[in-house]
């Protein structure tokens, strides 16, 4: 059996996985095998397989007689690419099959499953789009992918019937977690397209590594003000605070008009879910224009009730790799979500009793379903179809508390919110802000219609006034 975990396409720069050897083949020996690549720092070898060198440790402690014969093979591939571009993800796929020979199911979510030809089970420890090709051996630990909130995206604006929207794109292309951006937007942008006939979406492309700040971002939130009071907000987190604060700057948040809606998926070290105070001169500018933000995102993880896991996973990287300690390096999503893939894969054959069965993962499957298994951090829980169904969650800024809070969580089977959004959760009745206004962005209906009475009304009085011209010739007659 084969468990294996790997990034979604263009959201993190890293393929992971870990090998649990069939026991009719090695005699009841576990093999753990870690499978890394990518040169992102934060998602690299260095992060994931000190994840999984404690989740193993913690394991064997906790299920003696399941760990009682293992062993782990830590495994780097050196890339020069970034998985996160289109090309990147076939490079991949390359790579892995140069390097190893490996039978390769490229499918169309990114996920590589190596040695396809073997009966095998996925442990999906990055967002992964479940795949009928993969079926019914593939089970995802992430609690929601790009293509999830792109969806709930697209049902806020058909829950208060918003027919336009602005997409501001910040390329960032000399950062090298770039990728983070396009990897979310194309969960989104897809389905913009397929609802290109009742949904007017334009995509305004900026760089605020190359482009000039703050004016890139007032030429930005200009460009997409004339078309949309909507605004997704494509850009980093800490992108994202200067771009609102340029939104203060102009105007745009001062009335209940503009919208901007912000997607975030995984916190990594350095990319936290928006926060507006960081002690200088934006604060004030970003608190304020906060009130016009909604953020949807993956279900938000209890760092306070992660950090003892987190510390141990990043003094356990500095002992592996020399890497001086940081403790920024603890807020990493990535790193413990393969720590619960082998926690869930560990509690899973525990409570089944499973260790004579992993030669058929098929079977393995079958016990996940209706199942919630609660691990250390969160539970999770599987649904009928032997998936975890994502958990996507919407949050608007608390202004007397200062902090995103959770408004409602999304239905990912009916596409819509939980909560009834229209009863005065985000606005009030009649508060709802409008996509365009009345007259239109430049008051361009109302010209029309004011340049048609004009005319309807011009032609009116030319009409009477040619009548009482003729009317002394009457009398005359």
């Amino acid at each position: 059996m084969v468990g294996h975990c790997l990034t979604a396409r263009k959201l993190i720069a890293l393929v992971s996985a870990f090998i649990v050897a069939c026991p009719d083949k090695l005699q009841g020996k576990i093999n753990f095998v870690t499978i890394t690549a990518g040169k992102f720092s934060v998602v690299s070898a260095a992060t994931v397989a000190p994840a999984y060198a404690i989740a193993i440790e913690d394991m064997s402690k906790r299920y003696p007689d399941i760990f009682a014969n293992h062993t782990v093979i830590p495994i780097n591939v050196a890339l020069n690419f970034n998985p996160g571009t289109p090309d990147g993800d076939w490079l991949v796929v390359e790579e892995l099959v140069k390097a190893y020979g490996a039978g390769v199911l490229q499918s169309t979510d990114p996920t590589i499953i190596l040695n396809s030809k073997d009966n095998i089970l996925t442990l999906s420890c990055g967002p992964s789009k479940p795949n009928p090709r993969r079926y019914p051996t593939n089970m995802i630990v992430f609690p929601g992918s790009p293509f999830d909130t792109g969806a709930a995206v697209v049902a806020t604006m058909d829950t208060f019937h918003w027919k336009s929207v602005a997409v501001i794109w910040d390329l960032c292309s000399s950062l090298v977690n770039a990728a983070r951006v396009e990897g979310i937007l194309r969960g989104l942008l897809p389905l913009l397209e397929k609802r290109s006939l009742d949904i007017n979406a334009l995509v305004i492309k900026m760089d605020s590594t190359k482009d000039a700040v703050p004016f890139a971002y007032y030429d930005a939130l200009w460009r997409a003000g004339n078309h949309s009071r909507i605004v997704v907000c494509g850009i980093l987190p800490r992108g994202f605070r200067k771009l609102m604060a340029a939104a203060y700057d102009i105007g745009f948040t001062s009335d209940n008009e503009y919208v901007f809606i912000y997607e975030h998926i995984l916190d990594i070290p350095g990319e936290h879910p928006p926060e507006w105070k960081q002690g200088d001169n934006l604060d004030l500018k970003v608190r304020k224009a906060f009130e016009r933000v909604l953020v949807i995102r993956s279900q938000p993880i209890n760092w306070t009730h992660a950090d003892t896991l987190a510390e141990r996973i990043v003094q356990r990287g500095s002992a592996m790799f020399g890497i001086p300690y940081d403790p920024e390096n603890k807020f990493n999503e990535i790193a413990l979500g393969c720590y619960e893939s082998v926690e869930l894969l560990s509690e899973l054959i525990n409570r089944n009793n499973l260790t004579g069965q992993l030669s058929d993962p098929s079977a393995v499957m079958q016990h996940l379903k209706g199942q919630t298994f609660p691990l250390t951090l969160r539970s999770v829980t599987f649904g009928p179809t032997s998936a975890r169904p994502p958990v996507i969650v919407l949050q608007k800024f608390n202004s007397s508390m200062a902090t995103f809070q959770t408004i409602s969580d999304f239905d990912i089977f009916s596409q819509v919110w939980f909560s009834n959004l229209m009863h005065g959760q985000l606005w009030q009745p009649g508060m709802i802000p409008l996509d365009r206004p009345v007259c239109g962005i430049h008051g361009e209906r109302c010209a029309a219609k004011t340049s048609q009475s004009t005319t309807t009304i011009a032609a009116v009085v030319s009409i009477f006034s040619a009548v009482l011209a003729t009317f002394p010739l009457f009398l005359y007659w």
